[in-house]
């Protein structure tokens, strides 16, 4: 017959193991749901961002308008936005799904890159517009104050974004 001391070794070492499973799922689950929840808020972020470039270009004007964006992208997440032309994008991060091509695309992405968003904005030659990027890419983080500037010759529309403060990395 098994000691009083063997019996509790075993029944503590039984809940110490079943205690290290349960946090090691519990820290898992609350891992993947909070990554699931800043794609999703990265989504809304450059649905947000893509909507107002295509709501400048659509008036055809010379204008300057401050990009609107949240500075963190939830659980105090700050973040960093790349706008730029798919081939731009692609010769300078490798790591992005953006095909490489002249359409207009922003990026959400974490400060390490390990979580991230692509939309595609707009095509730069649609019938007889063609839309120039002056600084391609550009990289600016959430806490930044940013704006695009619209700047109309004939056919040709020349899109400037005029980052003001530091990227936060």
């Amino acid at each position: 017959m098994a000691s009083p001391a063997i019996i509790h070794m075993i029944g503590t070492l039984t809940l110490v193991i079943v205690l290290a499973f349960v946090i090691l799922h519990v820290s898992s689950t609350v891992t993947i749901m909070k990554n699931d929840n800043l794609v999703n808020n990265f989504k809304r972020v450059a649905d947000s961002i893509s909507t107002q470039i295509l709501y400048a270009l659509m008036w055809h004007n010379n204008l300057s308008i401050r990009l609107m964006y949240p500075p963190q992208a939830g659980y105090g997440q700050q973040y960093n936005i790349i706008i730029g032309t798919g081939a731009a994008i692609r010769s300078q991060y490798k790591i992005f799904n953006v095909p490489s091509d002249n359409s207009i695309y922003v990026v959400i992405t974490t400060p390490d890159n390990t979580i991230h968003v692509e939309k595609k904005i707009v095509e730069t030659i649609s019938g007889y517009i063609t839309i120039n990027m002056i600084n391609d890419p550009v990289l600016f983080g959430s806490s930044t104050i940013t704006y695009l500037d619209i700047k109309v010759l004939d056919n040709n529309i020349f899109m400037n974004i005029v980052v003001k403060g530091a990227i936060y990395r």
